[in-house]
């Protein structure tokens, strides 16, 4: 077959993908006069975007992304978001959403990160059917956020049998994660593409994708994305075991060979073996203990692999065109992560905790949390394309973030955090991402992964 062809039809594709997905506009949002008027907004817009209907022989009940971008479909750790926070008002819509998605979990454990429930145009048909191996859902996975989710859905019932039922297959998708992306046989787990940790362009990934410049261009970044698909769809045919078997870069003439190890993701990843050792503790000893374990060994090879003594922060790895671990030294959010694991040392915590996130050179803005250190060289806090993750505030890493403090009891750190992301969206209601330094909100409003603030609202007893 002809690989070196895909790059021209990527870039006849890309007139029709990347049409459909910007939007670096500016939104003047929806200003709000409390707390409680913030909540109703999330839940008026969550409540919009939920689909119903059969199809492929299943029913199906979820929560689209959003109104006017990411089409009809469910997305992995958006509907994690969704689920998380509908169980603060009707945790009957959590429990039929993560039931849809796990009607598409493969036989080997992966859960997809998009499932294409939702009527489809003609032009997403041939989108769907050119780059995946099926036109149900695509062949990446996403963030693993759902042990949170189910963590979040027994907060509220209690009900155990729900426990026997949901988190069995959860600790199959994070088997599968230990079994299949562990490429160096040392716990931590690889991406092979940057939409798998949902953070499509982060500095991150520019060494990665051989991007040597700190802002570069949308014509230099975007389209690699587009030819790392097809390249495993036709070089490959989605085999991720030849895919991350190979030992060096196939060829130069395209970017195929991305493979990551993001500190964030193996952070959620980590921590998410010990929610579900918690959540397996109410009905099976022996499941739970196996999830510990691994809980255990997962967050010392992070906390191994990732810091950086000379640099004072947790960095992502990967792997070179010749197949060596290489270092990425950008500081991003991802680079907070940490926070989430159990077992981090004190110093560690603190150095994360004052040195970066409460660091008003760094991430502590106006309105963080950012996805880029403020003090980075690729630090761009407005939206000018759509190449995310270089700059603004997405309320997700808020959420993690968030999360970390409440794990390690930096609470007055917690409360200065959630009084500023409380204050942008009294400001500016809504949205995807924000200027993290005016707090101008970009990309679709009412984004469902954004209303994850009504989480902590709630947990912080904010109402």
């Amino acid at each position: 077959m002809a690989v070196r062809g895909s790059t021209v039809v990527a870039a006849v594709l890309l007139v029709m993908v990347t049409c459909a997905r910007c939007d670096p506009t500016r939104n003047l949002g929806q200003n709000y006069s409390s707390v409680q008027e913030i909540v109703d907004a999330c839940y008026a817009y969550l409540q919009s975007h939920e689909l119903t209907g059969t199809k492929w022989g299943y029913n199906y009940q979820f929560y689209k992304p959003a109104n006017d971008k990411y089409g009809p479909n469910q997305w992995l750790w958006d509907s994690g978001s969704h689920m998380i926070v509908w169980t603060h008002r009707n945790v009957s819509n959590s429990i039929a959403d993560i039931r849809t998605m796990l009607q598409m979990q493969q036989p080997d454990g992966r859960i997809p990160e998009i499932i294409f429930w939702g009527p489809q145009t003609p032009t997403e048909e041939l989108e769907n059917k050119f780059f995946w191996s099926t036109d149900q859902y695509v062949d990446l996975t996403q963030m693993p956020l759902l042990p949170y989710s189910v963590r979040a859905i027994f907060s509220v019932t209690n009900d155990i049998s729900l426990l026997e039922e949901l988190v069995p297959p959860l600790v199959k998708y994070y088997q599968w994660w230990a079994e299949t992306r562990d490429v160096d046989g040392n716990l931590i787990v690889s991406i092979i593409h940057s939409w798998e940790s949902g953070m499509d362009a982060s500095p991150a990934y520019d060494p990665a994708y051989h991007v040597t410049v700190p802002n570069p261009p949308f014509f230099e970044l975007y389209p690699k994305f587009e030819e790392l698909i097809i390249d495993y769809k036709f070089r490959y045919n989605w085999n991720q075991t030849e895919i991350l078997g190979r030992t060096k870069e196939p060829f130069e003439l395209i970017d195929g060979y991305f493979i990551v190890q993001d500190v964030g993701l193996n952070s959620v990843y980590a921590s998410g073996w010990g929610v579900l050792a918690d959540l397996a503790a109410y009905f099976d000893q022996d499941l739970s203990q196996f999830c510990r374990d691994y809980q255990s060994r997962v967050e010392a090879a992070v906390i191994s692999q990732f810091w950086d003594e000379d640099l004072g922060i947790f960095i992502s790895t990967y792997k070179d065109k010749d197949g060596n671990t290489a270092k990425s030294t950008a500081e991003v959010a991802q680079s907070l992560f940490p926070l989430l694991l159990q077992s981090l040392p004190k110093e560690l915590q603190d150095s994360i905790v004052y040195n970066q996130v409460m660091n008003e050179n760094k991430f502590n803005l106006a309105y963080p949390i950012p996805s880029v250190s403020a003090s980075a060289a690729q630090f761009q806090p407005i939206f000018t394309t759509d190449l995310m993750w270089r700059g603004p505030t997405w309320p997700i890493l808020t959420w993690f973030v968030m999360e970390g403090l409440q794990r390690h009891g930096y609470n007055s750190e917690m409360t200065t955090i959630m009084d500023k992301w409380v204050n942008l969206y009294e400001l500016s209601g809504v949205y995807e991402q924000y200027n993290p330094l005016s707090g101008d909100g970009y990309g679709p409003e009412g984004l469902g992964m954004s209303t994850l603030i009504v989480d902590w609202i709630y947990r912080l007893g904010y109402l």
